[in-house]
């Protein structure tokens, strides 16, 4: 794609995919975690909020966040209150630290 017709998908222009590995036992009270956590992205820059669960490994998720701008995440967003309030409601129900990187679309079919 030529610079000016990159696609945008409803995520937003940059997407973060955080992969996460739950505590043995601890999948469902790390989903209500995550679940009463998505409120603190709004506001911050966060135009989507996705958490997904691997069929393979029922204890591996992958987090989906869109945000407007890099920025918007690594700034306005950790360096906010509310990223401290993520980490406190989540970090408990992790087997070990997040993964996250940043990723922009290039191509989209359908």
């Amino acid at each position: 794609m030529s610079a000016g017709t990159q696609g945008t998908t409803t995520a937003g222009p940059v997407v973060e995919s955080v992969e996460l590995h739950v505590a043995e036992g601890a999948e469902e009270a790390f989903e209500a975690a995550v679940a009463e956590a998505a409120e603190l992205f709004r506001g911050k820059g966060a135009t989507s909020f996705a958490l997904t669960r691997q069929i393979e490994d029922p204890a591996r998720y992958r987090l989906l966040i869109g945000w407007r701008t890099l920025e918007d995440h690594t700034v306005g967003f950790r360096e906010s209150e509310a990223f401290g309030q993520w980490r406190a409601l989540v970090t408990p129900h992790l087997a070990q630290p997040p993964a996250a990187t940043h990723w922009e679309s290039v191509a989209a079919a359908f």
